[in-house]
């Protein structure tokens, strides 16, 4: 998956495909809180709390089944003082309809490492 830190690439960037679609993504303390739909204008968003992140939209969302799901996937670690810490970048994540948890499990853990 490929991800451009808004705030952080002040220059053009060669990406893997000459068509590929993008979407931008407001993100906070590791979760996604926003999809921009393409009309919306972001040059209000306070940046000092949210990250602006845009990131090629992959085929196999583009071409989901009828059944086919997408997840947003996020990554915590549930303290003993009810408190949840959030780490790594969170994404998206197709889910078909006959997977198995396992199978799931394992595109998770694939998309972490």
């Amino acid at each position: 998956m490929e991800l451009l830190c808004v705030q952080l690439i002040p220059y053009d960037v060669e990406l893997s495909q000459s068509n590929a679609e993008l979407r931008q993504l407001k993100v906070f303390y590791h979760k996604i809180y926003k999809i921009f739909p393409t009309y919306e204008k972001i040059a209000n968003i306070n940046d000092q709390y949210w990250t602006l992140r845009a990131e090629v939209i992959p085929e196999e969302e583009k071409n989901l089944g009828q059944h086919d799901r997408i997840i947003h996937v996020y990554h915590f670690i549930k303290e003993t003082a009810q408190n949840q810490g959030n780490f790594r970048e969170p994404f998206f994540l197709v889910i078909h309809e006959k997977e198995t948890l396992a199978e799931v499990k394992a595109q998770v853990y694939s998309y972490s490492s």
